[in-house]
Order: C-alpha cells, then sequence, then structure tokens
C-alpha cells in the first residue's frame, strides 16, 4: 500500500495544472488581465508544489520501503 502514496504523492498534478492554464487562452474568451492572474496562481502553485513535494519524496520512500 505505501507505493500509492508515494504515487499521490509525486503525481502529476503540475503538469496537468500548467496545461490547463496554457489552454485556457485558446478557449475561452478572457480579459487579458485575468488570463495572466489564473496563469501566475498556476504557475505558482506548481513552483510551491515543486519545492515542497519534490524534496520530501525521497524520504516518503525511504519511509515505506523499510
Amino acid at each position: 500500500m505505501g507505493w500509492q502514496y508515494i504515487l499521490i504523492w509525486g503525481g502529476l498534478r503540475g503538469a496537468i495544472a500548467i496545461a490547463i492554464a496554457i489552454a485556457l487562452v485558446l478557449s475561452l474568451p478572457l480579459e487579458p488581465d485575468y488570463w495572466w492572474t489564473v496563469q501566475s496562481m498556476v504557475f505558482g502553485v506548481v513552483l510551491l508544489t515543486l519545492l515542497v513535494q519534490g524534496p520530501t519524496t525521497g524520504y516518503l520512500i525511504k519511509h515505506y520501503t523499510h
């Protein structure tokens, strides 16, 4: 069951969020300022995900393999 926690913790949420934020400008007629706000928020969350989940994945793997 430990591999499921590792898979969830290191998932592709960031990649999917960036793809949606980039595609947003193509699919919806939004004002440019609103699109930049959404894009900035998504990139901020992805950056936070990389800075928090990235370094801690190794510790999670060690915890569940021992």
